[in-house]
């Protein structure tokens, strides 16, 4: 693993927002999917959501459309020209937290004091409700469509962090959405992704092989945590024993072999409880499905913790 992508690694273990994000050897990942427009439904007769194209730069981003708008889904339409890629994705605290109080409860989730870490990842979990978000790189756009209730967002690149990690400030755009709702039908999927916590384990459940250029629908079934769906590809014949083997490296800074191509590309946390689509094009291949998003008893991303599988993208 070189120096930079060793740094890399070791300040992703620093969590932006809640996800470890750690990530290997960059490699290609195909194609762009179709310019932005109307996305194709799964009802005939209704619309597709409304689909907002947001650029992700080192400079910042714009949400496109009205503020206030419609309640509803809609797709995020992510795309970024930085190698090192972006954390893209709405977040709604609770009224009583807002931006300021979001970022100091996250703040305090990365304390190096589990005292202090773990009581408030708890809260996050608790206070904030994650809608998904795009972990994209310039290979790939990443398309997600998720369903927006009324209340107050902020848009956020959580890849921006401050040299110090426990008093974050990412940047964000603040967008209100109001009572009224436009009704859109959300896009066909040509597979399920479902996360389940089974004995309060959480693993996905997943078919061996999905369309590599197909649409994803995302569950969070669990009650426990917000998860996320990232993609990463391994290199052929890689084995779940050696993508655990290269985690626990990730988690530990001890040498082990690297199985990772990609960076992990993908949705980012979903809050218990709410689906969204997940779209991009990628060379088919075996990846690992991967969430890094925190144990709020432990404080330990979930797939260094065994939260992963292998699926093959053909």
């Amino acid at each position: 693993m070189s120096a930079s992508i060793t740094a890399r690694v070791t300040r992703a273990l620093l969590p932006p927002l809640l996800t470890v994000g750690a990530v290997a050897v960059p490699g290609a990942l195909g194609t762009a999917p179709a310019a932005a427009g109307t996305v194709p439904s799964a009802t005939h007769g209704r619309p597709g959501p409304p689909v907002l194209p947001v650029v992700v730069t080192t400079s910042g981003f714009t949400v496109p459309g009205p503020n206030p708008r419609p309640a509803g889904l809609v797709t995020l339409d992510v795309s970024t020209p930085d190698f090192a890629g972006h954390w893209f994705g709405p977040l709604k605290p609770k009224a009583s937290l807002g931006w300021d109080g979001m970022m100091d409860v996250m703040g305090r989730s990365n304390s190096t004091d589990p005292a202090v870490a773990l009581p408030a990842l708890g809260q996050l979990y608790r206070d904030v409700e994650f809608y998904g978000g795009a972990a994209v790189f310039p290979e790939s756009p990443v398309r997600v469509t998720t369903y927006l209730d009324p209340g107050t967002y902020y848009f956020a690149d959580s890849s921006v962090t401050t040299e110090d990690p426990t008093d974050p400030d990412y940047p964000h755009q603040e967008i209100t959405v109001g009572r009224w709702a436009r009704p859109a039908a959300p896009p066909r999927a040509d597979a399920r992704v479902d996360i389940r916590e089974v004995d309060g384990v959480p693993r996905f459940d997943v078919p061996a092989r999905i369309p590599a250029d197909g649409t994803y629908r995302i569950t969070n079934h669990g009650r426990i945590q917000p998860y996320e769906a990232l993609f990463a590809r391994v290199i052929p014949g890689t084995t779940e024993a050696e993508v655990a083997a290269t985690l626990e490296s990730w988690r530990t800074g001890t040498p082990a072999k690297n199985v990772f191509e990609t960076w992990p590309q993908g949705m980012l946390p979903l809050s218990p409880g709410r689906s969204a689509t997940l779209q991009f094009d990628v060379t088919p291949g075996t990846y690992a499905l991967l969430s890094f998003t925190r144990n709020p008893q432990t404080g330990v991303g979930r797939s260094m913790e065994g939260m992963f599988t292998l699926v093959d993208l053909v």
